[in-house]
């Protein structure tokens, strides 16, 4: 994770166990770094539309609508349609937060690395 961290120049590595690392980047001024980078080489498989639900709640939250209620339950929908979904805690604050529907996985063409 760090060398991934060290290619991006952003964000911030955590260890949460002895097999398990994360990275996260959380501020959005940082965020364009790996958004230039998926759109060269996307991802595949069910990242993909991961990847996608994660640009619609980027674009809400650069326009700013994440600040009114119906943009934080258009947030919440995105996130519900996620990896895993909504967690326990969320959903007993925002129990009739309906998932958007994933977006179709598109085959992609491998692409070469730098």
């Amino acid at each position: 994770m760090e060398k991934i961290k060290s290619y991006f120049g952003v964000g911030q590595t955590s260890v949460l166990g002895p097999q398990a690392v994360i990275y996260k980047v959380q501020a959005v001024k940082y965020f364009s770094v790996l958004i230039d980078h998926l759109e060269r080489y996307p991802l595949m498989t069910k990242k993909y539309s991961d990847y996608k639900l994660l640009m619609q709640a980027f674009q809400l939250i650069q326009r700013k609508e994440h600040l009114t209620p119906a943009g934080l339950q258009k947030i919440l929908s995105i996130r519900a349609a996620m990896n895993n979904g909504l967690s326990p805690n969320l959903k007993s604050f925002f129990p009739d937060v309906v998932p958007l529907i994933r977006p179709e996985v598109v085959p992609q063409e491998v692409k070469g690395g730098n």
